[in-house]
């Protein structure tokens, strides 16, 4: 699960800085504070992680050119 944790918060942080312009450490930041990552079990038993992040927000943050 550690290694599912880095890899979907390394494609959050990438998926934020296409669509945001931020710097990539921003986008860390940023998700710390307004993602949401939860542990997710498929029914063959493998374990993953997915990150969600509110569409308005990266929107706003796409907008404001920050």
């Amino acid at each position: 699960l550690d290694e599912a944790m880095r890899q979907a918060v390394r494609e959050m942080v990438g998926l934020v800085v296409a669509e945001t312009g931020l710097p990539a450490r921003h986008a860390y930041a940023l998700l710390s504070v307004a993602g949401h990552f939860a542990v997710t079990q498929n029914v063959n038993r493998e374990k993953g992680v997915h990150g969600m992040l509110s569409t308005q927000l990266v929107r706003a943050i796409a907008q404001s050119k920050l």
